[in-house]
């Protein structure tokens, strides 16, 4: 009697590795585009922080005069303070102040992620705005909204993907 695998038996085993293959690959790769997406947000939220601590300090808002891309130290002003914060790699951010300096809007986005994250000095939580297919996309200047004191920027406008932005 001979030894080994007959062509039937070795051909059942590669279409097996092959669906599990065909079922884990897709998911890996929308893990990974969730990941991009939270280093942007967590971007976002250490901006905020940073902003914020920069208005107890100055009793201003400070911004960046327009897209900042990693790994690049951010540096935000209000034309006479200045104050520094780094992003993770491959996250872009924009900030935006109003004349007086007295609010703020700010929008984030990894290169490979699908997802705009911005936030509003007015305003508690983040928005998000959802771009499927918007991978490999950078952040413009043009997708954060422009600034007013007691005003809540984001609500009702539409983001870079032409949906309104939503609060979480």
């Amino acid at each position: 009697m001979r030894k080994g695998f007959t062509l039937i038996e070795l051909l059942i085993v590669i279409a097996i590795i092959a669906i599990l293959a065909a079922i884990a690959i897709p998911q890996f790769a929308k893990y990974r585009i969730r990941a991009y997406n939270g280093s942007a947000e967590s971007d976002l939220r250490n901006a905020r922080t940073t902003e914020e601590a920069f208005f107890a300090d100055w009793q201003s808002y400070g911004n960046t005069g327009g897209v900042v891309s990693a790994p690049n130290q951010v540096t935000i002003s209000d034309g006479t303070h200045t104050e520094t914060f780094n992003l993770s790699t491959k996250v872009s951010i924009t900030i935006h102040t109003d004349a007086n300096y007295v609010s703020y809007t700010m929008v984030t986005k990894h290169v490979n992620g699908d997802t705009y994250y911005g936030a509003d000095s007015d305003v508690q939580g983040i928005y998000f705005d959802k771009a499927d297919g918007n991978v490999n996309v950078l952040l413009q200047d043009g997708d954060c909204p422009a600034s007013v004191a007691q005003q809540d920027d984001f609500n009702g406008v539409a983001g870079p993907s032409g949906n309104n932005w939503v609060l979480q």
